[in-house]
């Protein structure tokens, strides 16, 4: 029985514009994703019990058939058409849940590439990216490799590399810590936007032309989160670890999606490292701090 491993990489938003609201409730966006080294991994083991086990000891995971590692294999049983499929999967859980890094989305796409390895491939690329798109809008992301611009819900993929490796400090609320901010939950956060009063649409090509001179100062001044007010105000410490990050040395400062995750982008490693040991100091008692760098 074939057992795959599939590395499950966090990604950071270095835009996201969020340009309006559809008629199917998600929205519109533009925005521009890179997977960093913090990661987890995924491990699947093909069976013939025409059933799906997920193991993992993580107690932030949800168990079951609400976990989307779950929902990810039983779509590609569905669209591979294998009636007596079945898979013992072991996430294995390093990457904050609910933070704004898209975890449990990279998890999902990891499970569609080991299933389909495991089983020789039935599904192509067009299928996979089918798949991963009815999973989630960041699912199709994680398909591919490097940096990308998405837009639409955000499941159309198009790549575009970050050809330099930068290094990343991320600073998520302890669990207790987050118990305050129920409110800057994804849904939350979307929900405060005021998109007919907002400022007009800002637009992600000067973020591209510092990504294509690999110019980190000017990729510094071009990060933007149109849902970074809305989180901030109902959760103005993370708008202090943001200021403390730049204060520190890093080059930019952005939070990451809807949150809560704050970052950090410096060039160096000895940098990134200062900054680390310096944010961990001030938050650790509250934040988590990870050191990471990009892929």
């Amino acid at each position: 029985m074939k057992s795959v491993q599939v590395i499950s990489p966090a990604k950071i938003n270095l835009f996201l514009e969020v340009v309006c609201k559809r008629k199917d409730d998600y929205h519109d966006v533009r925005t521009y994703m890179v997977p960093i080294s913090l990661s987890d991994t995924v491990m699947v083991r093909r069976t013939g019990t025409g059933s799906i086990a997920l193991r993992t000891e993580s107690a932030d995971v949800p168990p079951g058939a609400d976990n989307l590692v779950c929902k990810a294999a039983e779509r590609f049983f569905r669209e591979a058409r294998i009636s007596r499929g079945g898979a013992d999967i072991t996430l294995v859980k390093r990457i904050p849940v609910a933070a704004g890094l898209g975890g449990g989305s990279s998890n999902a796409a990891a499970t569609l590439i080991g299933l389909n390895k495991a089983y020789g491939a039935p599904l192509g690329d067009a299928a996979l990216r089918e798949v991963a798109a009815g999973l989630g809008c960041d699912v199709p992301f994680f398909l591919g490799k490097g940096g990308a611009v998405c837009v639409g819900r955000g499941d159309e993929v198009v790549p575009f590399p970050c050809r330099k490796t930068f290094w990343v400090v991320l600073a998520t609320p302890r669990p207790e810590a987050r118990e305050k901010a129920a409110g800057a939950k994804t849904a939350g956060v979307y929900a405060g936007l005021k998109l007919g009063l907002t400022e007009d649409i800002r637009s992600i090509n000067m973020l591209l032309y510092a990504l294509t001179d690999c110019d980190l100062d000017k990729i510094g001044q071009a990060l933007f989160n149109r849902l970074e007010r809305v989180a901030f105000a109902k959760d103005k410490t993370l708008e202090t670890v943001k200021d403390a990050l730049l204060s520190f040395g890093a080059s930019g400062a952005l939070l990451s999606g809807s949150g809560p995750t704050v970052y950090g982008l410096t060039a160096r490693r000895d940098l990134a490292a200062a900054v680390y040991r310096r944010a961990v100091e001030r938050f650790g008692s509250t934040f988590r701090v990870f050191l990471a760098k990009t892929t």
